[in-house]
């Protein structure tokens, strides 16, 4: 809502597509209506429509990220993960997977999925016992990484 009390979301670069999620569940809403895209069994949350328009990402309380394509509607469980993001062109998501004894925590890599592979094809990209990286972000083009480690952002380059 906005400060006068009008509904002013969720943002879509897609007016006429966007995800959203009510009672422990993800909906996508199309111009012809809404429909559930999660699956039952577990509570979900963070729902985000990739810039590009051609894949949602969510998450699942117990089960971790799933990645819907809209072009043939078929779901990938991504495994544990937080902080999604997407590329600018949406053929890349980026996220953090991380560890914790309870407390604290006490491990955290970044992970790199091809959205425009068939299967989606993920790639961890950082393994390091000394350093907790998190909250990854790409550059528009997905040829740069931004993350968080040990207090301080790094910028990476990406590979092919």
């Amino acid at each position: 809502y906005d400060l006068r009390g009008r509904f002013a979301g969720p943002h879509s670069p897609h007016p006429q597509l966007h995800a959203v999620q009510r009672d422990d569940h993800i909906y996508l809403v199309t111009r012809r209506g809404e429909h559930q895209i999660s699956a039952a069994g577990d509570r979900y949350f963070a729902p985000q429509l990739s810039p590009a328009g051609g894949h949602v990402v969510y998450q699942g309380l117990t089960r971790g990220l799933f990645v819907l394509r809209l072009e043939d509607r078929q779901t990938f469980a991504l495994g544990q993960g937080d902080h999604p993001s997407f590329s600018q062109d949406g053929r890349f998501l980026v996220f953090d997977r991380t560890d914790d004894d309870g407390q604290q925590l006490t491990g955290g890599e970044l992970y790199l999925t091809q959205l425009v592979h068939p299967r989606l094809r993920t790639t961890q990209l950082t393994s390091s016992a000394d350093s907790i990286e998190l909250y990854p972000s790409l550059s528009a083009d997905g040829s740069r990484i931004a993350y968080l480690a040990e207090g301080v952002i790094w910028i990476a380059e990406l590979t092919r």
